[in-house]
């Protein structure tokens, strides 16, 4: 009879439709963390374009002063100043492309050890860090590196900063 399809209807209504609501709710929080895993990774990979964006454009800067201080250490007379005048020593501590160039080093630095704390792997974090130490440290001579240590004595900061990331390790 009719009416006992009408409550067969009902009994399978009354099945299916918490069967299908719960395959919604699962497929809905699969949905999720699909998107949510993609925005991880591409929040990581944004996160790093601007990191080396940020470095490159440091560095850049950071070349052209090395450059220019690599050119007048070549001249001894300078190198001896640096080490035996006293007044040069004050004249040099109050040169802004010097006071430039060590900001600009420890703008490097911090940077470095900020930025890269978005990466979970410690051991991955690590060697990114020395990746971009060596990039820094390739990019100094070794008379202005010896420059730098010195005057890194009479900056605490630059040089715990030059310490912790090894800048010694080659003197």
């Amino acid at each position: 009879p009719i009416g006992d399809w009408g409550t067969f209807g009902d009994f399978i209504g009354g099945t299916l439709n918490p069967i299908i609501g719960l395959i919604s709710i699962l497929l809905l929080f699969a949905t999720w963390r699909l998107t949510s895993s993609t925005f991880k990774s591409t929040d990581f990979a944004l996160k790093s374009q601007q990191f080396d964006s940020w470095f490159f454009n440091l560095l850049q800067g950071f070349q052209s002063i090395n450059h220019k201080y690599s050119k007048e250490i070549e001249e001894i007379f300078f190198y001896k100043q640096l080490f035996l005048d006293k007044k040069q020593n004050l004249a040099l501590s109050q040169d802004i492309l010097l006071v430039q160039y060590f900001s600009s080093l420890k703008i490097l630095l911090k940077m470095i050890d900020t930025k890269l704390n978005f990466i979970e792997n410690e051991k991955n974090q690590e060697e990114l860090k020395d990746f971009y130490i060596d990039i820094i440290i390739s990019n100094i001579s070794d008379e202005v590196l010896q420059i730098l240590a010195w005057c890194a004595f009479q900056d605490k900061e630059l040089k715990k900063l030059m310490e912790e990331n090894g800048f010694f390790r080659t003197l």
